[in-house]
């Protein structure tokens, strides 16, 4: 009889230790994050010929919103390929993630990655990404577009 008790407390300690509270980690997900991760976005989106979205981020504050839409936590890396402005300027940017400054970076000449490494995004909710230009130099277009424009967000993605 207290070999069965022995073995009924090691097989629930098995049971709790393997199965249970693996289960509350934030690194185990039975969702694919890269499908439930969105982006929403200050600036307008605009296409390229093939379709695929881009976005023009202008002189002042150009905020990206990433939410969650699962009903679990998430960990991850939250990656920007930014280019130069129309006309080749590469800016100096600086990067805010939830009001607290991340890092300043100037654009190379190809495409740029911007990695945000992100700690834990909660079950629906989001967390603020703020793009803003640190030593902004005019661009003037000679086809009637007057938004000041800083980089171009090719595109993103979440690891």
């Amino acid at each position: 009889m207290f070999n069965l008790i022995i073995l009924g407390g090691v097989f629930c300690y098995i049971l709790i230790v393997k199965a249970i509270i693996p289960i509350w980690s934030v690194d185990n997900n039975e969702q694919d994050k890269k499908n439930v991760i969105g982006m929403k976005q200050s600036v307008l989106s605009e296409f390229n010929k093939d379709g695929t979205p881009f976005w023009w981020l202008e002189n002042g504050k150009n905020y990206l919103w990433f939410t969650n839409d699962s009903d679990e936590a998430i960990r991850g890396t939250i990656n920007l390929y930014m280019s130069k402005n129309p006309c080749g300027i590469n800016q100096k940017l600086s990067l805010d993630l939830n009001s607290t400054r991340v890092s300043d970076f100037q654009l190379d000449d190809d495409l740029t990655k911007v990695s945000i490494d992100v700690n834990k995004i909660d079950p629906f909710s989001r967390i603020e990404v703020l793009l803003s230009s640190v030593n902004f130099v005019e661009c003037v277009l000679n086809n009637g577009d007057n938004r000041q424009l800083i980089a171009k967000l090719e595109y993103w993605s979440f690891d």
